[in-house]
């Protein structure tokens, strides 16, 4: 895996950087039909370094923040920062959320090692739980364009 100032990282190091893009379009349902609106963003990703929980387990972690912002006319239409996190001892990746609405979101998962077909790593997490009635988003994941800031 891929080790960064003595920290493994395992499968959240390439990561780490900033990814920009525009050429997402967010689907939205309205009254009087769905909204579709082109949009651009910007994804933060720094290393924390290693997280102690209850003094067993050693997370490597790395926040990243996103800000998503319509073509149209710049405004924002999500913010999300959280944490990815990554347990060399048992090979768990697990991902925390929190979006300005009051919605937050914790899901983990094993790497085993999976890939696409361009040799990118893929990462599968999912959460468990009850579902909120305050409102559930759902979405693609875009290609991003990585730069370094």
């Amino acid at each position: 895996m891929t080790t960064i100032n003595g920290i493994d990282y395992g499968p959240i190091a390439g990561l780490l950087g900033t990814w920009t893009g525009n050429e997402g379009t967010d689907v939205a349902p309205e009254p009087d039909g769905t909204e579709r609106s082109p949009y651009f963003e910007i994804v933060v990703f720094s290393d924390v370094g290693i997280v102690t929980n209850a003094e067993r387990q050693n997370l490597a972690a790395i926040h990243y923040h996103q800000i998503v912002s319509r073509i149209e006319d710049g405004k924002v239409f999500h913010n999300e920062t959280g944490y990815w996190m990554w347990e060399a001892e048992t090979g768990t990746v697990m991902h925390s959320l929190h979006i300005p609405r009051g919605v937050g979101l914790i899901a983990g998962g094993v790497y085993k090692g999976e890939t696409d077909r361009d040799g990118r790593i893929v990462l599968q997490v999912a959460a468990k739980g009850r579902r909120s009635r305050l409102g559930n988003r759902s979405g693609a994941v875009h290609a991003r364009q990585r730069s370094h800031a």
